[in-house]
């Protein structure tokens, strides 16, 4: 099946587990920096915008503006986020990230 368009006004929300050195095998929940990196790119190629989840909501509730081309970007790991130093890595438009501490 081909992949279809987003509808106007969707705004894909992306979540990544624990953010591992190298490549991550396939079949796992964790996503390597190089696959990471590559993901990256490709949206700020594409031109999207990070976005947090509460401008997701004020939006959908009280219509308040959303850039162009929105993202949500969740890190589940907090941990491997900051020992990964994904922070450093992010172009401006994609900066605005969710990180989320869950106990170990």
């Amino acid at each position: 099946m081909p992949a279809s368009r987003p509808r106007s006004g969707d705004v894909p929300v992306l979540l990544f587990d624990r953010i591992i050195a190298g490549t991550s095998g396939l079949l796992t929940p964790d996503t390597g920096v190089r696959e990471l990196a590559q993901i990256i790119a490709l949206l700020d190629q594409e031109g999207y915008h990070a976005i947090g989840i509460t401008d997701l909501v004020l939006a959908r509730q009280h219509g308040a503006p959303l850039p162009e081309r929105p993202v949500v970007l969740v890190f589940a790991d907090a941990a491997s986020f900051m020992a990964m130093k994904v922070e450093r890595a992010l172009p401006p438009s994609l900066a605005r990230v969710e990180v989320l501490f869950t106990p170990a």
